[in-house]
């Protein structure tokens, strides 16, 4: 299922490495006699040849090395330079998010990535993979942040942004005007059956498009685990290092979100009995990276219902952790599953120690992902880049699905596939 990209080492604009697909190359020029035709190529004066033969040997530097010059978008809005970063608030986790998490990869304006899977809207019966904008996304949004302050607090020659916790000014028009939601409706779902909603909460330096559908392969993660299940991930911050929840800040605004999501998915099926089908389904979160904050709002905003049933943690556990072990002491018939490298370690283990003084066991057994409390531990072995594909086993978010009783997914025709994996997996380290 997972497409192999080879990469290369690339630096964003903080000088920072990340990795960028390697095949997006400027071809070489063809001679003149080719472009121009041999008596127009002959009458060139000897600065225009020149010229020409300068540009096809910088194309073919270009394309022996691999590295494409960046290419840019005009910006509508001035650039205001940030202060020097200030150290975050004790609270503030963000910045120790690793950096590789923030550019996925290359910009690539004149050249869009291609889904995995082609959007079928509106064909009842048939799989629906589409970007939809929400009324309730949680941006664009114009309202107050947590604590107090306008989120939008930063105005220059007309254009307004926000500034985030490392100092950087991040503007409106780029980050936090995306109101799109990625849905994905299975061939095989069946809204008389028994099912579950899914909710995805990237991590930073994502789109939805680039990471959550292609990179991360989400959708095809959820139709490959067997259960009964469809999947929305909301749009947070653009490809940026940011984990603003937006209108999910709201008292309200997930409970909205998601009356909305049931309409818009009866829409793209065409099916209006899914609908109803939807807002009653148990809920299960899984957040990545920096997607930890948005998703411990969404949880305090439907405490009431008690239709969060299960919470996935990968490589997650920057924050928020009271919200968490909450969750977990008030919800016994759910499950919990945080799998951490490095980067969270330390925060996992508070998290342990909060629920331990709660009394609740967990355990850390990957065979009991999905059931009760498990933590999962894989050190320095899976990048914190690649966790939702690559962490305990590949594609996380298939194997945990495809475990929980309470879903409906089929175990036993999936557990040969998962030994295979690791016997992979072992060969690879």
């Amino acid at each position: 299922m997972r497409s192999q990209r080879s990469a290369l080492r690339r630096s964003d604009d903080e000088g920072r490495a990340y990795d960028a697909p390697r095949g997006l190359r400027l071809p070489p020029l063809p001679p003149p006699e080719a472009l121009l035709g041999s008596r127009a190529a002959h009458g060139l004066s000897f600065v225009t040849l020149f010229g020409l033969l300068t540009l096809t040997a910088a194309c073919d530097k270009y394309a022996s090395s691999g590295v494409v010059p960046e290419a840019r978008l005009p910006v509508a809005n001035p650039r205001v330079a940030a202060p020097p970063a200030a150290e975050p608030p004790a609270g503030d986790m963000s910045l120790s998010i690793p950096p590789a998490d923030l550019r996925a990869a290359a910009r690539q304006a004149s050249a869009p990535l291609v889904p995995v899977f082609k959007p079928l809207a509106g064909a009842g019966g048939a799989t629906v993979t589409q970007l939809v904008s929400f009324n309730t996304a949680p941006f664009p949004y114009d309202g107050a942040r947590p604590g107090g302050g306008a989120f939008l607090d930063v105005t220059s020659g007309g254009a307004r942004g926000h500034r985030a916790g490392n100092g950087a000014v991040l503007w409106e028009n780029e980050t936090f005007g995306d109101d799109r939601v990625l849905v994905h409706v299975p061939e095989a779902f069946d809204p008389a059956q028994p099912g579950v909603l899914v909710v995805f909460f990237h991590g930073f330096g994502a789109t939805l498009s680039r990471d959550v559908w292609n990179r991360q392969e989400v959708p095809a993660q959820i139709s490959a685990s067997g259960v009964n299940a469809v999947l929305v991930a909301p749009q947070f911050a653009v490809d940026a290092r940011d984990g603003s929840a937006g209108r999910f800040w709201e008292h309200g605004g997930f409970v909205r979100f998601l009356d909305e999501t049931a309409q818009r998915l009866a829409e793209s099926r065409g099916d209006p009995s899914l609908a109803r089908a939807i807002r009653k389904m148990p809920i299960v979160l899984v957040a990545y990276s920096g997607g930890f904050a948005p998703a411990a709002y969404a949880i305090r905003d439907v405490a009431s219902t008690n239709r969060v049933k299960g919470v996935v943690l990968l490589d997650a556990a920057y924050g928020e952790l009271d919200t968490f072990a909450g969750w977990v002491a008030h919800e016994p018939s759910g499950f919990f599953v945080s799998a951490y490298t490095n980067s969270t370690h330390a925060q996992n283990e508070a998290l342990k120690a909060k629920l331990a003084a709660k009394g609740i066991a967990y355990d850390a057994n990957p065979e009991n992902a999905g059931r009760g409390v498990t933590f999962l531990y894989t050190g320095a072995a899976f990048p914190h880049r690649d966790y939702v594909t690559r962490a305990w086993v590949e594609n996380p978010i298939q194997d945990v699905l495809s475990r929980v009783a309470l879903l409906g997914g089929d175990t036993g025709r999936v557990a040969s596939r998962r030994a295979s994996r690791r016997q992979r997996l072992g060969a690879r380290d």
